[in-house]
């Protein structure tokens, strides 16, 4: 498995943000996962409830400018 470039957390949500070179060009992907808690191990999920949303939305604007920042410094 692929292991990500940066990661971005607030609460039990993380945004993990991939990058691959595909034909010379970056290539940056994300995930957004979720961790709980079932009994004593704790599990990761990409369901999230609405008390989630907002917190969602704000790591995958994070993640935005983060990848946005690497994409304009390249063209530097």
């Amino acid at each position: 498995m692929q292991r990500s470039v940066h990661e971005i957390r607030e609460g039990l949500l993380t945004a993990k943000i991939y990058c691959r070179k595909i034909g010379g060009k970056l290539n940056f992907t994300v995930s957004l996962t979720r961790v709980f808690r079932n009994g004593d191990v704790w599990n990761e999920s990409s369901r999230l409830g609405m008390e989630n949303l907002l917190t969602a939305s704000w790591l995958l604007t994070e993640a935005y400018r983060w990848i946005h920042s690497k994409e304009v410094g390249k063209r530097k």
